[in-house]
């Protein structure tokens, strides 16, 4: 899902729940609000450490919905010019799990 957002003092692009950005262009604009979701070497070990004690391991979802912050940053660096600015949104973070 995405936004391009056209204002009179500049322009935004918002995506989301999203597993590529191919064939999207945003040159220039003032500002990228982009998912950044996982890293690709962490989701793949958490993967491994929940299978491995047969839990399920949704990040198998997470990577075939949303996108890696290293697709993230190859679009926004196709795209962003030398004054615009990025924000990563939706950034996967692993919660502790507390013992009660």
């Amino acid at each position: 899902m995405g936004y391009k957002v056209h204002l009179p003092h500049g322009k935004i692009i918002y995506a989301t729940d999203t597993v590529t950005l191919a064939g999207i262009e945003a040159k220039h604009y003032d500002l990228y609000l982009v998912e950044a979701n996982y890293e690709d070497a962490d989701i793949r070990e958490r993967m491994r450490e929940k299978e491995a004690t047969g839990e399920y391991a949704y990040e198998r979802d997470a990577m075939v919905n949303h996108l890696s912050k290293a697709r993230c940053d190859a679009w926004i660096y196709q795209n962003i010019g030398r004054n615009g600015e990025y924000i990563y949104m939706h950034q996967h973070r692993e919660q502790e799990r507390s013992e009660t």
